[in-house]
């Protein structure tokens, strides 16, 4: 993994339901879950795999759920690629509609200016 960013993560009882909450972004940047087919979690619970725009561009990152640390897994600088979900993007950038992963070994794919990408995000 590369660029490595703090805990955000933040444990609290929800004081209408008494229900036990994780919040675990807090950037002004758009945070979401990656496309609702597929998982986000690793099977094992550990890492979940999430799309922020939190360098500027949409880019994957993995959450360790035990740390709350944040490890990016791509370096996209050319903003959103353009898809059926999203129209507005670019020819170059970031699919964030490509993105999935394999629960079972952590390995994530994306496409990326054209081609795929691929990276583990399950670490130990």
């Amino acid at each position: 993994m590369t660029r490595l960013f703090a805990s955000e993560k933040l444990e609290y009882t929800d004081p209408k339901t008494g229900a036990r909450v994780i919040r675990w972004t807090a950037s002004g940047a758009k945070d979401q879950h990656l496309y609702f087919t597929g998982p986000s979690v690793t099977d094992d619970d550990r890492w979940l795999v999430i799309l922020s725009e939190r360098t500027g561009h949409p880019n994957l990152h993995a959450i360790d759920r035990r740390t709350g640390e944040i490890h990016a897994l791509s370096a996209n600088a050319r903003g959103l690629l353009a898809s059926y979900v999203y129209p507005l993007g670019g020819a170059r950038g970031l699919s964030k509609a490509s993105a999935s992963m394999d629960g079972e070994s952590g390995q994530v794919i994306w496409i990326q200016d054209g081609g795929f990408c691929t990276r583990r995000a399950a670490r130990g």
